[in-house]
């Protein structure tokens, strides 16, 4: 009902027209007589109606009685009564005059392609060059208002003729398809200010919007909607600066006739699937992508037609398009009945403005049908709709305050439930809590209050001989609060120790939540709390240290997927997670979708684990197989770990242009020059731009302290049993080697199949699905897992793994030997 409304207002305010309940005379077999007519009460007379039309035929006035006329509608195209879209013609009209008729114009709109306008035998005005072949004639679409001088007509005895040559070679429609007015020149001059005026308005707006949103796209490219949004606005811009009053030509004259006439046409086709694309960038899970590929089919064919064809061709394919935006309001009217009957943010106010924007386009094809005669209203329309998305927009944002509001007060009860339960809480937490109860109510107070809790989450708290951790922040978003200088953002630094298979590691992570100050400070309050936990469980909970470092690891980060899943895909995480195992020196780690860690070694610096392994944490369908990285870290080596804001430096260019560095290699050159000192590496980022995001690096330095073993014929024995196939003796040898090797995924490959062929299943599936966890992929560690479950009696585990085997290799000749027993 609320759209039909405005609708309903937006077309009185548009197509009401002054004179009231006055019927206006009409041109009837050539002649319209106004003798009677008062153009001070009614300002613009339409020349509707039947005009003398003269086929093949130019002339400046009517001399010659034998030229016998037929009669065409005005407005209208001449092939609607039979006649070739290509030639020449020449329309004429009488009109009878009150006497003493004040000085009068002639509004003269869409003239197909060029004329002259004779009255009583004198040429009045012109456009394009007239021609009765294609070469002589120039084609020429504008909008033109004549001033009849007064010395063209007796004013005792006004009567005046009209007489238009038109030749038309170049365009599918041809002659006087717009309306002719006529009236007293300061009304028309009046009524042309006042468009030029709503004109000027509606281009503003509708530019500054289509600019706007483009920078709300380049300051979060993830969210491609802005992006479709203001190139759809910018197209109907030019669209409706090419039409109605074709304000391009004043402002661009020396463009050509056929170039407007592309970009009229090629702004409307194109706008077609970027608009498309814009609603369902908006509304997703309502899109069906195979019906918008089918519906792009209507739009791209014809835009190319535009560019390689002359305007005679690519302008038939209109109809052509006009089906396609009518289906497309179905399939769109479609989307937004799914969004609103599920309750999307913004789909019921994204429902008014796209009915207005939809029946304004529909008002566009049938003028262009010449079945109404009112301006292009789309513009309009697209300026209403912009309206309605600025109240979704601001609607969103309130959503998105308030959701912060609840996830703040949540907050603070966990923090209460949370200090009940745990015994050790620390004197620096209590004295944050008492903080928090006394500025609550303050400016800052959330800000402080979440800053505050974040500080004994955001800490190292290992206390390892052989890892040294530093650690550096600078968030984006600083403030003051009272006395205090605090910082607040997404980014977080944590370092513990725990025990697995009772031996020590350092667990650290580098962590980043997507979202400015408070958004990003509340994922990463939520991530810091869960990670936390893990932690505790460890020291707590037997089970969970008696697990290897590959599981834990995978573990870990699945139980914090899952929390953030929760969350509707509205807080990700992107992160750097790993352990090391204090006494070898061996690491363990995992990526997703966070900036790869720096390994310094002996002065140079390099990508370590380049390869991301996962999506970020929250991430709604997100699959995958993970992947842990491990490698072996050298006494005196440093790892390195820095969120996204370590790479987004703003560069000023020498043309003073600001740009975002793209250069992600760039930080190793920082590195080197710093030595691996933090406080340097900010120094020379800093040097080199500035900064854009939330800034945090963690450093590792292993010192470790232990002498390695000189293992050599140790290893040379186990190799030598392997070959030979003695199993049990080699396995005999793997306890001595085990420290210096176990970082060699291969090593544990074979470890894993000695034990199945020395019938230690147990021991042969554990180590296998550390192989796995490091190396998806590695299809002899796959066959070998197969073979263990399907002797152990796991029919439906050696199932599962057979398929993957089949699906990496349909044509491994050892899983194909199997399939045959465990596929059921």
């Amino acid at each position: 009902m609320k759209a039909n409304f405005l609708f309903t207002l937006l077309f009185l305010f548009l197509g009401c027209q002054k004179e009231g309940l006055v019927i206006p005379p009409q041109v009837v077999a050539g002649t319209i007589d106004l003798r009677d007519w008062n153009f001070e009460k009614v300002e613009v007379l339409e020349l509707k109606g039947e005009w003398e039309f003269y086929w093949q035929k130019f002339f400046s006035t009517k001399t010659e009685e034998q030229l016998v006329p037929a009669f065409v509608k005005v407005p209208g195209e001449w092939q609607n009564y039979g006649f070739d879209a290509l030639g020449y013609a020449t329309y004429r009209v009488k009109i009878v005059l009150p006497k003493d008729i004040k000085p009068l114009s002639i509004d003269m709109r869409s003239i197909a392609c060029s004329y002259q306008l004779y009255l009583n035998g004198e040429l009045l005005g012109n456009q394009g060059k007239v021609g009765k072949t294609k070469k002589e004639a120039e084609p020429f679409l504008n909008h033109q208002i004549l001033h009849i001088p007064v010395t063209f007509y007796d004013p005792s005895k006004p009567e005046i003729e009209l007489v238009l040559n038109v030749s038309n070679f170049h365009y599918f429609r041809a002659g006087i398809w717009d309306t002719v007015s006529i009236g007293l020149t300061k009304h028309i001059l009046k009524e042309e200010k006042k468009k030029f005026v709503i004109d000027v308005i509606v281009l503003s707006c509708l530019f500054l919007m289509g600019l706007y949103h483009l920078g709300l796209f380049f300051t979060r490219k993830a969210d491609k909607s802005p992006l479709y949004f203001s190139v759809f606005v910018i197209l109907i811009a030019i669209r409706t600066a090419s039409i109605n009053e074709r304000m391009i030509m004043d402002l661009f004259p020396g463009l050509s006739f056929e170039f407007v006439s592309k970009l009229e046409y090629l702004t409307v086709y194109i706008s077609g699937f970027v608009f498309l694309a814009f609603v369902e960038s908006l509304f997703p899970e309502e899109a069906v992508k195979k019906w918008s590929r089918w519906l792009n089919l209507f739009f791209i064919p014809p835009s190319l037609l535009v560019v390689f064809y002359p305007m005679y061709v690519f302008g038939q394919e209109i109809s052509f398009v006009e089906i396609g935006i009518f289906i497309e309001i179905l399939y769109v009217g479609w989307m937004l009945f799914l969004a609103v009957s599920r309750k999307r943010v913004g789909a019921k106010l994204f429902v008014s403005g796209f009915v207005i924007l939809s029946a304004t386009a529909i008002h566009d094809i049938l003028k262009g049908k010449q079945i109404v005669y009112s301006p292009y209203l789309m513009g309009y329309g697209l300026l209403t709709f912009i309206v309605f998305q600025a109240a979704i927009l601001s609607r969103k944002f309130a959503i998105a305050y308030l959701n912060s509001e609840e996830l703040a007060n949540e907050l603070k009860l966990f923090s209460r439930n949370l200090e009940a339960k745990v015994k050790s809480r620390t004197a620096e937490l209590q004295t944050t809590l008492e903080q928090i109860k006394e500025l609550k109510y303050q400016q800052d107070g959330d800000y402080f209050l979440t800053s505050q809790l974040l500080k004994p989450l955001n800490s190292n708290k290992s206390i390892s001989e052989t890892c040294k951790i530093e650690s550096l922040s600078s968030q984006k978003k600083k403030f003051q609060f009272r006395e205090w200088q605090e910082e607040i953002g997404g980014d977080l630094c944590m370092a513990n120790d725990i025990v697995l298979k009772g031996k020590k590691y350092v667990v650290f992570v580098n962590a980043d939540a997507m979202g400015k100050s408070l958004q990003g400070a509340s994922g990463a309050l939520v991530f810091g709390s869960v990670f936390e936990s893990i932690i505790n469980r460890n020291r707590i909970t037997p089970n969970s240290r008696n697990v290897f470092p590959e599981r834990w690891i995978k573990d870990a980060f699945i139980e914090l997927h899952h929390v953030f899943e929760t969350f509707d895909g509205s807080m990700l995480v992107s992160l750097v997670m790993g352990l090391i195992e204090e006494q070898t020196g061996i690491l363990f780690m995992i990526n997703a979708d966070h900036p790869p860690a720096i390994l310094y070694r002996d002065g140079i610096a390099s990508f370590l684990g380049h390869e991301k392994s996962f999506r970020k944490l929250g991430t709604l369908g997100a699959n995958g197989l993970l992947h842990v990285f491990t490698t072996q870290l050298h006494p005196g080596d440093t790892v390195i770990l820095g969120s996204d804001g370590r790479d987004d430096l703003l560069i000023t260019e020498e043309n003073g242009s600001i740009e975002i560095n793209e250069n992600d290699s760039l930080i190793l050159t920082h590195t080197e020059k710093a030595k691996a000192d933090l406080k340097g590496m900010l120094q020379e980022m800093m040097d080199f731009g500035s900064q854009y995001d939330d800034l945090t690096l963690l450093k590792i330095t292993y010192d470790a302290k232990y002498e390695k073993k000189d293992v050599k014929e140790s290893i040379q024995l186990y190799e030598n049993h392997f070959k030979s196939k003695k199993y049990e003796k080699a396995l005999e040898v793997v306890d001595t080697i085990w420290d210096e090797m176990q970082a060699d995924t291969e090593f544990l490959y074979q470890v894993s199949y000695a034990h199945r062929k020395a019938k230690n299943y147990a021991s042969s599936c554990d180590i296998g699905e550390r192989v796995r966890l490091r190396d998806p992929y590695h299809l002899k560690n796959l066959i070998n897992l197969t073979a263990v479950h399907e002797i152990t009696g796991n029919k439906i585990r050696a199932n599962e793994l057979l398929k993957f085997i089949l699906k990496l290799d349909p044509e491994n000749k050892r899983a194909l030997r199997k399939k045959k027993n465990l596929f059921y």
